[in-house]
């Protein structure tokens, strides 16, 4: 459903957020694609959560472009993701 050009955004978003809670991977790499190329902001937004609880010490400089955004829904996201990230790999130069 995740990949399923079929599917809606908002059918593609739930997934996506699915796929973080239940912390499955496989949706890791979709997630990073869709954070960097998606035009739609509530995709953007879940995949961004979706990095913050699936990523790891990688994924922050994909983020970084969105920390100082002007629009807190992506700057709020990015910001909450790269912070997990630090949180969970105990880092701190991001």
């Amino acid at each position: 459903m995740l990949t399923d050009p079929k599917c809606s955004l908002r059918s593609r978003t739930v997934a996506m957020q699915v796929c973080a809670e239940l912390r499955n991977r496989k949706a890791l790499p979709i997630a990073r694609e869709a954070a960097q190329d998606s035009n739609d902001i509530s995709f953007k937004m879940a995949s961004m959560a979706a990095i913050g609880a699936l990523g790891d010490p990688s994924d922050p400089p994909l983020l970084n472009h969105y920390k100082s955004n002007s629009d807190i829904r992506l700057s709020g996201p990015a910001k909450a993701a790269i912070a997990k990230i630090n949180k969970d790999y105990k880092l701190s130069k991001y």
